[in-house]
Order: C-alpha cells, then sequence, then structure tokens
C-alpha cells in the first residue's frame, strides 16, 4: 500500500502533497460520505455519487487531484510514482460521474452551438499482416470542423527576404490558405498570397519584432516560426492542435531537423533553477500520447495568441534570450495550492512533429551549449545566477562581483548562500588547510562546523555562514607566517588583526600558561564570510596516538575520538536534521552563526529571487536533496 512506507521516506513536496490528501480523506470520513476498501495489495477509495456532486466536497476532490499530479511529476521513486496513479486513477474514476441532468443540459448547449470544433480525432490503424515493413499508420478521422487558416497563423522571422519568400511559398504548398506574418527589412517588396510584411523599424529588438507580429494577428492561434527555414508534410500542425486541446496544454512544439545537416534532436529539456544555479538536462519525466512535458523546448512552438502577448510583453524590457527567458518566467511563475506549487503552464513536444530550423551555417544556429558566454551572462545577471551547466556538460561560472550578487544579503536564516559565496569561503579554507598541513600546525574542528561537515560529506553546506577552527596557541611563530607568506595577495581572502583574549589583552604569556584557556583569534575575511581561527592551550582533539580524523573539502582535520557521540549530546537527536528549528529545547547560541537555525519554515523577502528561499525548495530532513548544488 502506499501508505505502508515511513512518512519521511517520501519526497517533501510527496509528503506534503499526501498530507493534503490524508486531510481531504478525514474530512470525507467524518461526513461519513466516504467508504474505504483496504486490501493488502492495494488502496481504493468508494466514494457515492452525492459526494461528487456535492460542490465542496468534489471541489476537494479535485483540489487533491491538482496536488497528486504535480507530486507525480516530482517523484522520485517508482513505487511512488505507481501508487500515486492508482489514486488519481480512482479520483478520475469518481469526478467522471456526472448527474444525468447536468450531462442532458451539456448536450442540450452543445447542440445549439454552430461553432464547428478546431480539429478531427485521431485513429491508429493497423498495417498489413502480409507486409511487416509497413507499420500501423494514423489517420484523422472524416468530420466537419474549422478551416486551419481560421484558427492559425503563422509568425517569420526569416535570415534574408528571399529565405522567408522561400519558406512561404514551401507552407503553401501544404497549406494554401494559411496567413504568414513575416519580418524583413525590405520596403514595397511582395512575397505571395496571403503573406502579410511586417516592416521592420530601426533599432528594434527581436523581441519587440515577435511581439508586434503577433499583435496583428487575428486568429486564435499563433504558430511562432523561431529559426524555422522550412516546411513539409512532417510538420503536423493538426496534431499540434489537436495535442493542445485535448491535454488543455500552453504550448505545443516537436523534434527539430537542422538543415541542411539533417541532424534530428528532440530538444527537450528539463530545467532546474536552484541555489543560484541553472542547470538543463535533456529528457523529460511524464509523456501522454507520444508528447513530452518540457521545461524548455528548442523547436517552434504553437501557442494561443492571447497567452503568447501576455507572457511576451514581460520580456520586453528584457533584450536577452527572449525563448529561453520566457519559458524560465513561465516554469517559475507558478501557483501554489496548501504549500505545493502547481506551475502555472504546461508545455510539451510532440516526437513525431518535426520543425525544420536553421543549421550551423547560419547566424540563428546557436542551440544552448553554442550560445556565447557574454550572452548567457546578461540572462544570469537577470535572474540572479552565478553558475549555468549546460547539456553536453558545459558549465559557465561566474564571480559574484560578475553577476551582481551581494553575498551579505543571504547571510541571514532562511536563504541559501549563493554558489560562487561558497566558492570564495571554500576557497579561503582550503588555503588555510594546506598551510596547516605543510607546517604541520595542529587544528581541531568541533562544534557547528563539525556538525555542517559531517551532514554535508567533507562539503561546504550550502546554508554555511561562517566556520570556526581552533589551532595550538603554542605554535603562534608558525601561524604569523601563514599571514606573511600564504594568504592570496589578490585580497580575496584577508587576515584580519590579531584580537587578543586574554583579561590583559596583550599578555599572551599569561594566557599560554593556563589550561583550557582561549588566547587569541585570527579571521580570514573574504566577501561577507569569514573564518574565525582561534588559538587554545588545549586542543580537544588530540587524545590518543591517531586522533579521529574527518575530510573537509579533500583535507584531513582532526576532530573529537567519537564525533558522532560528541554532536548527538551537544544538540541532541536532531543532529542529522540541516536544520535545527528554533523552538527547539536546547539552541546553542552558535546555531545561528552557522547558519543551522535557518529553518526551511521561514519564508523569504519578495525582494529576493524564489531559488534562494530555503522555504518550499527544500525539506528539512536529509541532505542528498543539496548534493547537485554544493560547492568543492
Amino acid at each position: 500500500m502506499l501508505f505502508s512506507r515511513p512518512f519521511s521516506h517520501f519526497h517533501f513536496t510527496e509528503r506534503r502533497t499526501l498530507s493534503v490528501l490524508l486531510g481531504i480523506i478525514v474530512v470525507l470520513l467524518v461526513s461519513g460520505s466516504l467508504h474505504q476498501k483496504w486490501t493488502p495489495k492495494q488502496l481504493t477509495f468508494h466514494i457515492p455519487e452525492e459526494v461528487t456532486n456535492t460542490p465542496e466536497l468534489r471541489s476537494r476532490l479535485l483540489e487533491a487531484r491538482i496536488l497528486l499530479v504535480e507530486a507525480h511529476r516530482k517523484a522520485r521513486r517508482i513505487q511512488t510514482r505507481f501508487w500515486l496513479r492508482r489514486i488519481l486513477f480512482d479520483i478520475d474514476r469518481h469526478l467522471s460521474r456526472t448527474n444525468k441532468t447536468d450531462m442532458a443540459k451539456y448536450n442540450r448547449t452543445k447542440s445549439l452551438s454552430i461553432r464547428l470544433p478546431e480539429y478531427c480525432p485521431e485513429v491508429r490503424k493497423p498495417g498489413d499482416e502480409n507486409q511487416p515493413d509497413k507499420p500501423s499508420i494514423y489517420e484523422t478521422t472524416k468530420c466537419e470542423h474549422q478551416p486551419l487558416n481560421e484558427i492559425v497563423t503563422f509568425l517569420i522571422n526569416p535570415e534574408t527576404f528571399q529565405k522567408g519568400c522561400d519558406l512561404a511559398t514551401r507552407i503553401h504548398s501544404i497549406h494554401p490558405y494559411v496567413s504568414i506574418i513575416m519580418a524583413t527589412n525590405e520596403s514595397n517588396a511582395l512575397c505571395g498570397q496571403n503573406v502579410h510584411l511586417y516592416g521592420i523599424p530601426n533599432q528594434i529588438s527581436e523581441v519587440d519584432i515577435w511581439y508586434h507580429m503577433a499583435q496583428r494577428v487575428r486568429t486564435k492561434y499563433v504558430l511562432i516560426g523561431r529559426n524555422m527555414v522550412d516546411f513539409t508534410e512532417h510538420t503536423n500542425v493538426d496534431r499540434l492542435i489537436r495535442v493542445l486541446n485535448e491535454q488543455s496544454l500552453d504550448i505545443v512544439g516537436g523534434a527539430v531537423r537542422l538543415e541542411p545537416e539533417g541532424l534530428w534532436s528532440f530538444g527537450c529539456y528539463e530545467v532546474v533553477m536552484r541555489n543560484f544555479t541553472l542547470r538543463f538536462r535533456s529528457g523529460h519525466d511524464r509523456s501522454i500520447q507520444s508528447c513530452a512535458f518540457c521545461d524548455y523546448i528548442d523547436s517552434p512552438f504553437l501557442v494561443r495568441r492571447s497567452f503568447f502577448l501576455t507572457h511576451w510583453q514581460e520580456r520586453m524590457s528584457h533584450h536577452v534570450l527572449s525563448f529561453v527567458d520566457l519559458f524560465l518566467h513561465l516554469i517559475h511563475n507558478a501557483t501554489r495550492y496548501r504549500e505545493v506549487a502547481v506551475r502555472g503552464a504546461q508545455m510539451v513536444a510532440c516526437v513525431d512533429v518535426i520543425f525544420h530550423v536553421a543549421g550551423y551555417y547560419t547566424f540563428r544556429d546557436r542551440g544552448l551549449s553554442d550560445t556565447p558566454r557574454s550572452i548567457w551572462l546578461r540572462l544570469a545577471r537577470k535572474w540572479t545566477l552565478s553558475r549555468i551547466i549546460l547539456p553536453g556538460n558545459v558549465e559557465l561560472n561566474w564571480k559574484c562581483s560578475e553577476v551582481n550578487i551581494n553575498c551579505s544579503s543571504f547571510t541571514r536564516p532562511g536563504y541559501i548562500v549563493p554558489f560562487c559565496c561558497l566558492q570564495e569561503l571554500g576557497h579561503c579554507l582550503v588555503t588555510f588547510l594546506r598551510f596547516a598541513s605543510k607546517n604541520n600546525l595542529t587544528t581541531c574542528l568541533t562544534t557547528a562546523s563539525l556538525a555542517n561537515m559531517i551532514k554535508m560529506s567533507g562539503t561546504l553546506a550550502p546554508w554555511t555562514q561562517e566556520l570556526e577552527l581552533y589551532w595550538d596557541v603554542y605554535q603562534l611563530k608558525n601561524f604569523v607566517h601563514f599571514a606573511r607568506d600564504t594568504l592570496n595577495t589578490s585580497g580575496q581572502c584577508v587576515l584580519s588583526p590579531v584580537e587578543y583574549l586574554t583579561v590583559g589583552r596583550d599578555k599572551n604569556d599569561q594566557c599560554v600558561g593556563q589550561l583550557h584557556s582561549t588566547c587569541l583569534r585570527y579571521t580570514i575575511k573574504s566577501v561577507g564570510w569569514k573564518i574565525t581561527l582561534t588559538g587554545v592551550t588545549r586542543l580537544i582533539c588530540t587524545g590518543g596516538v591517531h586522533p579521529t580524523r574527518v575530510g573537509i573539502l579533500g583535507h584531513w582535520v582532526p576532530t573529537v575520538w567519537n564525533p558522532g557521540l560528541y554532536l548527538r549530546k551537544l544538540y541532541g537527536d536532531d543532529v542529522l536534521i540541516p536544520f535545527i528549528h528554533p523552538s527547539d529545547d536546547f539552541v546553542d547560541p552558535l546555531l545561528e552563526e552557522a547558519g543551522l537555525n535557518g529553518s526551511p519554515d521561514r519564508p523569504c523577502r519578495d525582494t529576493q529571487p524564489m531559488h534562494a528561499c530555503l522555504h518550499r525548495n527544500f525539506d528539512l530532513h536529509g541532505t542528498l536533496q543539496f548534493k547537485d548544488i554544493l560547492a568543492y
């Protein structure tokens, strides 16, 4: 059964969704409307007809279905996805019940409508058994429907006027009466019937060109022919309209074929934006009718005119990678139901529809990985990103200063530390660890810094705000060489003047003579970060001939004999939870400095980017969710 697994084993989005579902089930049980059928192998619901006809309860079931669909998209485990599908099947079965009277009203309304359907159904016909090389075919049934030219307009922005006219001729060879709006620099030119020319004004961006062309459209749909150079019967526009309507989608694209090279690719990508990192990954997590759900689509696409104008208008002030920016906006412009984010737009690419686009030998051939770093930089600044990972393991990194990221803006509970800030902090820490290893400087890692390293398997936790290391104060002379010879002369890591912690301040000799005393400290400062290096007379990490050591960024640093027991005594049984909740009975004052009180339940300010917020992006439990965003 779905609920036979421990609740904590689910992904946090799944847990929130299932919590809402369980709440709905409880409401139905209390109302006496739900009869459960529990078996050892499955979970099914029997909901009486009066429940599905009750507006309030039906609304709750519809809400549960929305949440379950989103949980299914984000579920990592096959078993979880299986049971979510089973529950969705049961809910759909009950929601499909409609009162006969309402159905009769619906049929009468439908019969009175004079508007014809926009498409005809599609059927699959088997091939000839005597000719195995001829597979099954899909055919559109014959029905009365609206002509394509009354519902779709093609928008093209060709490289040259002649290439645009050639493309229009190819389109009209398949769809003779469809309207085409073509952007051109030619004045007083003609390009055939049903081809409307849009003269490009001086000093206008590509974003403006697409917007002004779409404004001239009077049909319900537009086909955005980005980079399109040819048109054949394999660009099945009827199929796109059918899928968009049957599945209630917003954008439908297809595969791409580079011309003239003939290189084919699906062009469907998953896009993840977390911790100031944008990651494109080829592939999909769900499909329907041979069309994959995508976060970004490489191809031209079909879209409702009103939808395109609404969302494209927001690109007008940001003339940078406009189509990438559009899809980023769509997948992050999510609606929230009871703390579960449900994306506001649905986009698919159909594998059987081919769009012929410009190949490698034109100036518009640039795919994601071929786009210059300088162009991506402008997008990174807009979305507050310091790293972009493109298909083919192409990784683009920028310093915080290059993308206008102020590290100090995120050094507070509830925020993820920017990747570029972690890199700067890690560089300073590694610089000190190398010096300590080379000069036999005895160091010790304890308290919250040790906890963070253990939780993140020796890497910097993305909520790290500062680190603290202890060292043997008797080796002060060796330590002085660190400031003089080792620190980065560029100023990225700066060692502050010594701070004496004794009563006499500068009477360090008196401190050295006392046991268990903290004598002095230095601070390594980076951009918005600091590493505290505290000199003490006795380190608790030096017990035994071979002290226990833990890994930090590739270096082994001494620590207490049993780190796990030490931390459990210090912080209680929540030691492996990434964030120790502020309401816990015992909270060490160092927790705030180490970032361990940055609970994901704390909301972020609206002025900060959504992907910088722990709230709603990360769970309270587990560290695997951070593995793809760690520095070093």
